[in-house]
């Protein structure tokens, strides 16, 4: 098993554009046949610009 955690940032059609949404993020890993399956990820909105402030929250 293995875990990661760190931040993330949506971008409006490329990388190069400003970040619109960000935060962070946790991961957790499992090895099953050889192959590292993702368990479960968790994404936390922090931060926010223009429209990525308008997104609606979802439950």
């Amino acid at each position: 098993m293995a875990y990661e955690e760190g931040r993330w940032s949506g971008h409006p059609g490329t990388v190069a554009a400003p970040a619109i949404i960000g935060g962070r993020y946790s991961a957790q890993w499992v090895k099953r046949g050889g192959q590292w399956l993702i368990r479960s990820e968790v994404f936390v909105a922090l931060t926010c610009a223009d429209a990525g402030c308008k997104y609606p929250a979802a439950p």
